[in-house]
């Protein structure tokens, strides 16, 4: 591949490693983890092509060059189902455990001497790292359609758009690799890419986390008194002012019932004059403020009449 292109692959991996660590530090998202994943996942394809930097071709830090540039990618594809698992919200563990598991066997083989692991597949075939690769995009595809069949339609498809690029430029590439087709370099790397930029720019665009979700201070006792809802009666429930009506038959009722605690007393014996004074006072102010508050002949309510008793 050449060094320009390489150098122009690095540095957009490097900055997107940073550019996503620093989502998942300072923005509250609900998924802060696969922005680490992501993070990651930049960081390898940055080291896979700085690693293609490594001395002329036939020296021995071409051959290591080689291995790392391998170990990079090998990485970025065990990293894959779980930024793919925590992108979509899925809680499937076993199957991104298990290629992850294939993977990481992958990346010990790529350190057998002296060759990197794709001169390995050139001479022993390469059935597993095909089913390896189309087991991980199989999964990556059934993912983003659960999640589209969610509701989140947008984030599905920018996935979505992402593994086919990422699944045209592997395929372009195995077939170069078995001599069908011929190219300058790999795409792969590119596809790579893209699909790392498809999915981090959706996850930026996602909003961030309501402030009710976010984790509040315990509140003290007064505070949590205060906030507390409060109960309000419907209005048909809601006590309406008293009228001049209502007013006056509770104060005939209060005479009437102090006047009944007077005659009771009188007639148990108890004439004690204190205690029937404060009776009497009461019935003389309630007949007053009845008086005073009773509607007129004239006015909206029944005219009442306050007749002087007999002698």
């Amino acid at each position: 591949m050449p060094s320009a292109v390489l150098y122009i692959l690095a540095g957009i991996g490097l900055y997107a490693a940073l550019q996503q660590a620093t989502q998942a530090v300072t923005r509250p998202t609900v998924r802060p983890a696969t922005h680490l994943l992501l993070a990651l996942m930049a960081l390898a394809l940055g080291g896979f092509a700085l690693a293609g930097l490594l001395g002329e071709e036939g020296s021995p830090e071409w051959l290591l060059g080689g291995k790392l540039s391998v170990a990079f990618g090998v990485l970025f594809w065990g990293l894959l189902p779980w930024a793919i698992a925590g992108y979509c919200g899925s809680r499937a563990r076993l199957v991104p455990t298990l290629l992850s598991c294939v993977w990481t066997l992958l990346l010990l083989a790529n350190f057998e001497p002296p060759l990197n692991l794709m001169y390995q597949a050139v001479a022993t075939g390469w059935s597993l790292i095909v089913l390896t690769l189309l087991a991980t995009l199989v999964f990556g595809f059934y993912a983003a359609y659960v999640q589209y069949e969610r509701g989140e339609r947008g984030a599905a498809l920018a996935l979505g758009a992402g593994l086919i690029l990422l699944t045209e430029t592997a395929t372009f590439d195995l077939l170069v690799a078995a001599g069908l087709l011929q190219a300058a370099f790999p795409l792969t790397p590119f596809g790579l890419l893209g699909m790392l930029l498809c999915s981090g720019l959706a996850l930026d665009m996602r909003p961030t986390a309501p402030a009710a979700d976010r984790p509040r201070p315990a509140a003290t006792p007064a505070q949590a008194e205060d906030e507390a809802p409060r109960w309000t009666a419907p209005a048909r429930l809601q006590r309406q002012p008293a009228t001049a009506e209502e007013t006056l038959g509770r104060r005939l009722a209060a005479i009437g019932g102090y006047s009944a605690m007077a005659l009771r007393r009188i007639e148990r014996g108890d004439t004690d004059p204190g205690k029937l004074q404060v009776l009497l006072k009461k019935i003389h102010r309630e007949a007053t403020e009845g008086r005073d508050s009773a509607p007129a002949a004239s006015g909206s309510g029944p005219a009442v009449i306050l007749r002087q008793p007999s002698p």
